[in-house]
This record gives structure tokens, sequence and C-alpha cells, in this order.
């Protein structure tokens, strides 16, 4: 999902559209903390560890 953003953002750059640009840059920022979120958690119940 982070690639099809990725490359979404280098065709909005490309067109110089500034307010498209920043939504995606937060939109990857969003999924990307979620990613980790969701890693932290998987991590966690495979140390056995989940509460």
């Amino acid at each position: 999902m982070i690639d099809f953003f990725s490359n979404l953002l280098e065709e909005k750059k490309k067109e110089g559209n500034d307010r498209d640009v920043a939504e995606i840059k937060k939109a990857i920022q969003v999924i990307k903390k979620h990613e980790e979120e969701k890693n932290a958690e998987i991590s966690t119940v495979k140390d056995g560890d989940n509460g």
C-alpha cells in the first residue's frame, strides 16, 4: 500500500499539486504508524506477552 501512495506522491509532485502532495504525505505517515503498531502487536504476541 505504501508503494501505491509513494508512486502517487511522485506523480503529484511532478504535476506541482502541493495540496495533494501534503495529503498523500499525511496518508503515508498514518499507514506507516499503523503498520508499526501492527508489527509491534504481532511481536508481543510471538513473545507470549499478550496481556
